[in-house]
C-alpha cells in the first residue's frame, strides 16, 4: 500500500509499514522459541511472516540457519535475507531441508557490510504455531584454499616453485582499490561494489596480481599459471540442464585476465553458495610485465537486476622452475584444418592436427575450443555462443551441430593447447569461418536481391550495404525464373530475365480490381517446407504498408500469406492473383512501391516484410509511378488574369485520351465547366489551355483535371487552385485554408499558396517521408490574407514530401512530388 502526505503537495512515495518481530542487535545469536501469529506478509506466499531486524555492526562474513518441524510449518519453509524490512533488496535466500526430516534452511557465509539487514522466515502454512530456532554467526574463510591468504613462496615435492599472491579488499592500489563509490543501478544508493560487496550487472570487479620472478624471465621457466577465486552467488553448474536454451535464466559472470577470456570463462559453483574456481591463464599474461590484471564481467547475460555476485578473495599461483632444473614449457599454438563451405545440414568443425610434437616437452596434449558467434541476434558482434540468439548453446567440443546453427550465422572458433601440467599455449588457433549457406552442393551463385528503397523500405543488407539476400539454385526457393541483381526497384513488367511477377490489366484503374501472374521455382534444396507469398503496395507514399485506403475497400497487405503447397524439388508453378490496387492519387500521379516475397512461417502477418527469410530466395520490389494514369500529367497550373482565371497544363504521353473535364469547386462540390478535347494516343509532349471567365472575384477555387478515354473511363488526372481578384481590390477572408501546391509535380519549385482569417503566429514547415524538417518557408507573425510562397526544391533530391501550415487554432498538411 501506499501513503499519501500531503505537505505543499510533495509526495513523499511509498512507505514501509513492516515491523519486525525480533531484533537482533549482538552476534552470535541464537533464538529457540514458539512463533504464533506474526502478522507480516513480505513474500511470495499469502503465509505468516516471522521478521528478524539484525543490527551489524562489524563487517565480516555471516551464516544465518533456522530449523522448524514440519507440523506447524509444512514441508517447504523459505527464508529471505534483505536490506529492507519488506520492500529492500533479497541480498541471499534458501529453501533447504532438514537432513531429519525438519525443515532447514541456511545462508551460508554471506558477506554484509555494517547496517541493518531484516530475515524473513515465510512458512508453507499460513496459520502455523510451534518450536522454531534461529542461529546467526559469524563463519571463518568461506573457500578453504590449498595456500596461505599471504604472498608466499611455496617449495613443491616435484622440485618446482609456487609463488601465491593473494588479492582481497584489505589491499591498497594497485592491487585492489575498491570499494567503489558508485551506486548500484537496481537500487539507488546500495550498495557498493567491489571484494566484500554485491555487485550487479554492469558493475564489475576488477582488480591485479603480480609476480616478483618476473625480473628474471631467462633463468625461470614457467610451468602454469591458476588463478583461484572466492565467490558468492556464482554461475550455477547445471543451468544449462534445468533452463535448457534459455541462458538468460542463469547467471553466467565470465572472467578475463589481460583481457582475455580464462579457461573455464565464468565463475563456477552453485547459486546461493561460496565457490572456488581455478582458471588457467596463458604464462604469457605474466611473463610479459609481471602483471595480471584481472575482470569479472558480473551477469554476462542480462542488463536486468536479476542477481548479485560478491568476491571474498583471488589468489594467482606461478609454479615454475628455475634453469638448473627441468622446465615444462608452453604447448605449441595449435593448428589444423576446418570446413571450407558450412550450411544448414553439416556440423561445423576443427580439426587440430599440430604441429607434431605438439609440446616441447613431449607432454600429454588437450585442446580447449570457444565457440563464438555473429549474428543478427548478436547486432553483427562476435559473442560466446552461449550468449547468443536463437539457440544459447555453449559448445566445448571441436564441432557444432548442424541444428545449432543457421543460415546467416558467421561462427569463430578459438582452439588453445593445454599440457598435461596445466600449461597453456602462448597464443591460440583462431579458425573464421564463412557464413553458414542453405547448401554446399553444386549449383553456384544465380545473383543477389538488391531491391531496396534506401531510407523508407529497407531490407536486412548484406555485408553492410551489399545486396539484401544471395540466392542460389540450391535455395529452397525464389520468384521468378532466374534470380536477376537489379540494384534498384524496378518497373513493372521490365525484368525481363526474371519475372517474377508479370501484371496484367494494365493501366489499373483507381481502387479496381487488379490481377497479377507469379512464379515461383524450388530449388534442390526444397523439401515440403511451408512456403507463404506476400505481397504489399503502399499506396499513398507513406512509407507503411500498414494502411487500409480506397474508403476501407483496399489495404495496402496485397497478398497475406497465400500458401504454397503441392511443390516438389526443382519445380515451378505460375499462379495468378487477384487484389483490390489500394493506389491512392498524389497530385496527378498514381504511384506507389510494391514488394513480394516468399517466406518459411506466417507468423509475423503482414508485418514480415520488415526482415528477409534467409530460408528462401529473391525479394521482388517494383516502383511504379505514373502506371495507372492513361494521361502523364507534367503540370496543371491556375493563374489570375484580372477577374478570370486562366488553366494551362501539360502532358508527356496519352492513352486513348479522348478528352478533358474541367472541374471547378468553391465550396465543397466539383461542378464540370468545359471540356477540351485530348491528343488520343501519343508520347510526345501537348500544352492546354483555358480561360475561366466566370469566376467571380474574391472566390478561391480548386480546379481538377479528369480524362475521359475511348471507353468512357474517367480518371482525375491533377487539381490545382486559385483565386479570382480585381487589381487592387481588396479580398476577404472567411476562413483558414491550405491549397495543394502548384505545379504538382513540380522542377524545381513551386507555389504553396493559404488563406489566413485572423492575424497571429505561422508557421509553414516542408518535411521529407521520415517526418525530418527540411525547410521553414514561414515562421513568425501573419496578418489575416491571402498568401503564395515560392519553395526551390533545386538542392533536394526526387521524391515525396510534406507541407504542414499551422496556427494557433488551425493546422492542416498535403503532399508534394519533387520529380527531377
Amino acid at each position: 500500500e501506499e501513503l499519501q502526505i500531503e505537505d505543499k503537495g510533495e509526495w513523499l512515495g511509498p512507505l514501509d509499514e513492516c515491523v519486525a518481530d525480533f531484533v537482533v542487535a549482538t552476534l552470535p545469536y541464537h533464538n529457540a522459541t514458539t512463533l504464533i501469529g506474526a502478522g507480516n506478509d513480505c513474500s511470495v506466499r499469502a503465509s505468516a511472516d516471522h521478521i528478524y531486524e539484525i543490527h551489524i555492526t562489524r563487517p565480516a562474513l555471516y551464516s544465518l540457519a533456522t530449523c522448524a518441524t514440519p507440523v506447524e510449518y509444512g514441508t517447504d519453509t523459505r527464508i529471505y535475507l534483505r536490506t529492507g524490512c519488506c520492500s529492500g533488496t533479497v541480498i541471499a535466500s534458501d529453501n533447504n531441508s532438514c537432513p531429519s526430516g525438519g525443515v532447514y534452511s541456511l545462508i551460508n557465509c554471506v558477506s554484509l557490510a555494517t547496517g541493518t539487514y531484516y530475515l524473513i522466515i515465510e512458512t508453507q502454512l499460513a496459520t502455523g504455531a510451534g518450536p522454531y530456532e534461529l542461529d546467526i554467526w559469524e563463519c571463518g574463510s568461506p573457500c578453504p584454499s590449498p595456500y596461505a591468504a599471504n604472498d608466499s613462496l611455496y617449495n613443491n615435492p616435484d622440485g618446482s616453485f609456487s609463488w601465491v599472491q593473494t588479492t582481497d579488499s584489505t589491499d591498497d592500489a594497485p592491487y585492489y582499490e575498491g570499494p567503489f563509490t558508485a551506486n548500484s543501478p537496481c537500487v539507488a544508493g546500495q550498495p557498493l561494489y567491489g571484494f566484500g560487496y554485491y555487485s550487479w550487472h554492469n558493475q564489475d570487479f576488477g582488480w591485479r596480481h603480480d609476480w616478483p620472478g618476473y625480473i628474471n624471465p631467462n633463468g625461470i621457466c614457467v610451468s602454469s599459471v591458476r588463478l583461484y577465486v572466492c565467490a558468492y552467488d556464482v554461475d550455477e553448474a547445471d543451468c544449462d540442464i534445468s533452463h535448457p536454451g534459455h541462458p538468460e535464466s542463469c547467471e553466467r559472470d565470465s572472467v578475463y585476465a589481460d583481457n582475455l577470456s580464462l579457461s573455464p570463462g565464468n565463475l563456477l559453483g552453485t547459486s546461493h553458495t561460496w565457490n572456488m574456481t581455478i582458471f588457467d591463464v596463458s604464462p604469457a599474461a605474466i611473463l610479459d610485465n609481471g602483471w595480471v590484471d584481472v575482470r569479472v564481467n558480473i551477469d554476462s547475460y542480462n542488463s536486468v537486476c536479476t542477481w548479485a555476485t560478491t568476491i571474498y578473495r583471488s589468489q594467482l599461483v606461478v609454479t615454475y622452475r628455475v634453469h638448473d632444473q627441468i622446465c615444462n614449457y608452453p604447448p605449441y599454438t595449435p593448428t589444423g584444418d576446418s570446413t571450407y563451405c558450412v550450411d544448414d545440414i553439416s556440423d561445423m568443425c576443427v580439426n587440430a592436427t599440430g604441429p607434431i610434437p605438439a609440446d616441447p616437452d613431449n607432454n600429454l596434449v588437450s585442446y580447449t575450443y570457444r565457440w563464438m558467434v555473429s549474428n543478427a541476434s548478436t547486432s553483427g558482434v562476435f559473442v560466446d555462443d552461449e550468449q547468443a540468439g536463437p539457440h544459447f548453446t555453449n559448445h566445448t567440443g571441436s564441432c557444432v551441430p548442424a541444428g545449432d546453427s543457421d543460415v546467416g550465422d558467421s561462427w569463430r572458433c578459438i582452439v588453445y593447447a593445454i599440457d598435461e601440467h596445466g600449461m597453456q599455449s602462448d597464443a591460440p588457433w583462431t579458425v573464421n569461418f564463412l557464413p553458414v549457406v542453405l547448401y554446399c552442393g553444386s549449383g553456384g551463385l544465380l545473383g543477389y536481391d538488391y531491391g531496396d528503397l534506401d531510407g523508407c523500405y529497407p531490407t536486412e543488407n548484406f555485408d553492410n550495404g551489399g545486396p539484401a539476400n544471395p540466392v542460389s539454385r540450391n535455395n529452397i526457393a525464389w520468384l521468378g525464373d532466374t534470380v536477376g541483381e537489379e540494384a534498384v526497384p524496378l518497373t513493372p513488367n521490365s525484368d525481363v530475365g526474371d519475372d517474377g511477377v508479370e501484371f496484367l490489366n494494365t493501366p489499373w484503374e483507381p481502387c479496381s480490381q487488379v490481377c497479377i501472374v507469379v512464379t515461383i521455382t524450388t530449388g534442390p534444396g526444397y523439401n515440403q517446407q511451408p512456403m507463404y507469398l506476400y505481397g504489399w503496395k503502399d499506396g499513398n507514399v507513406n512509407c507503411s504498408w500498414d494502411d487500409v485506403l480506397c474508403g476501407g475497400n483496399a489495404t495496402e497487405c496485397i497478398l497475406n500469406g497465400i500458401p504454397i503447397v503441392g511443390m516438389g524439388t526443382e519445380a515451378q508453378r505460375k499462379d495468378t492473383i487477384c487484389f483490390n490496387d489500394p493506389g491512392e492519387l498524389n497530385a496527378g500521379i498514381r504511384d506507389g512501391f510494391l514488394r513480394f516475397r516468399l517466406l518459411s512461417n506466417n507468423d509475423n502477418g503482414c508485418r514480415s516484410y520488415i526482415g528477409i527469410d534467409p530460408l528462401l530466395g529473391e525479394t521482388e520490389d517494383y516502383l511504379i509511378t505514373d502506371l495507372q494514369l492513361a494521361v502523364e500529367v507534367l503540370s496543371f497550373t491556375a493563374h489570375n488574369e484580372g477577374q478570370t482565371v486562366r488553366l494551362n497544363w501539360s502532358t508527356s504521353s496519352e492513352t486513348d485520351n479522348v478528352l478533358f473535364e474541367i472541374e471547378r469547386n468553391s465550396g465543397s462540390n466539383y461542378e464540370r465547366i468545359a471540356q477540351v478535347t485530348g491528343a488520343g494516343t501519343t508520347t510526345t509532349q501537348h500544352n492546354y489551355s483555358y480561360v475561366d471567365i466566370r469566376a467571380e472575384v474574391g472566390h478561391t477555387y480548386t480546379y481538377r483535371l479528369i480524362s475521359v478515354d475511348a471507353n468512357n473511363v474517367r480518371q482525375v488526372a491533377a487539381e490545382t487552385n486559385a483565386i479570382a481578384v480585381i487589381a487592387g481590390a481588396p479580398v476577404t477572408i472567411t476562413e483558414y485554408r491550405l491549397y495543394n501546391n502548384y505545379p504538382n509535380p513540380f522542377n524545381p519549385s513551386t507555389t504553396i499558396v493559404y488563406d489566413l482569417k485572423e492575424s497571429g503566429t505561422v508557421t509553414l514547415t516542408i518535411f521529407d517521408v521520415l517526418g525530418r524538417a527540411v525547410a521553414t518557408l514561414a515562421d513568425g507573425i501573419q496578418q489575416a490574407g491571402h498568401y503564395a510562397v515560392q519553395f526551390d526544391g533545386q538542392e533536394m533530391s526526387s521524391g515525396v514530401y510534406f507541407y504542414r501550415l499551422e496556427t494557433g487554432s488551425f493546422s492542416d498538411m498535403k503532399k508534394m512530388v519533387l520529380m527531377k
